[in-house]
């Protein structure tokens, strides 16, 4: 027998899974032959979990069971256990390494991201595939707002890298593209506004208010011309 006392919380993140929606704090005892879950719930989050089963068309019992058994699986853990194991071999040279936002915001990256690899969230494969690419954009968030804190002997290095990777996203842009028109108009409207953030990170530089302002509005002109061929087609 199982007996799961869950508590659950509802916070949407970046890949919209459901599957994060749920903290589980318990004590459990298993056995082969029956399952038992209590759950606290507010209202919203039921109704939630309700609307999830609907679209799933199963029970919301159905629901909470297939999240436990993916939560069982336990992946994460174990890749952070072997990390673990790792850094007691090293304790002098982890101690200092773990001071480091940029590295445990990988640790927590590579686990939570061999967990998704492993362990699908989206039925459509293909579905999968976008999930995935939502990742680079994680692994950004979790690594370049801490450059202040490499020290300045390899900030030249690591200012290298990351350009490197927006050198590859701008060359990568031209792959960026769909046939339906909708969909292509807020592709170009997109990269539009990347370029508007890059022209005024850069101008801000110098204070050059005036050049950001003529670069902003000639790439308007081509966003504008862009959807006037695009509507044309």
């Amino acid at each position: 027998m199982i007996t799961v006392i869950v508590t659950a919380v509802v916070a949407m993140d970046s890949t919209n899974s459901w599957r994060n929606y749920i903290v589980y704090t318990s004590a459990f005892a298993m056995s082969k032959k029956e399952d038992t879950i209590i759950m606290r719930i507010g209202k919203e989050q039921k109704a939630f979990l309700k609307r999830k089963a609907k679209e799933k068309g199963i029970s919301l019992s159905r629901l909470i069971e297939e999240s436990l058994h993916d939560t069982f699986k336990s992946d994460k853990v174990q890749i952070l256990d072997l990390i673990n194991k790792r850094k007691q071999e090293k304790p002098e040279y982890w101690k200092t390494l773990d001071e480091s936002p940029i590295v445990r915001g990988f640790e927590n990256y590579i686990a939570s991201l061999y967990t998704e690899f492993v362990n699908p969230i989206s039925r459509d494969p293909w579905h999968q595939v976008v999930v995935l690419i939502g990742w680079v954009n994680q692994l950004l968030n979790v690594t370049i707002k801490h450059f202040d804190t490499i020290t300045e002997e390899n900030k030249k290095l690591a200012a290298g890298f990351i350009l490197m990777a927006a050198n590859t996203l701008v060359d990568g842009l031209s792959y960026v593209k769909a046939e339906d028109k909708e969909v292509q108009e807020y592709i170009i409207d997109m990269k539009r506004e990347f370029a508007e953030k890059t022209s005024y990170h850069f101008t801000a530089l110098a204070f050059e208010k005036e050049s950001y302002n003529t670069i902003k509005n000639e790439l308007e002109k081509v966003r504008d011309e862009l959807i006037k061929e695009l509507k044309e087609k």
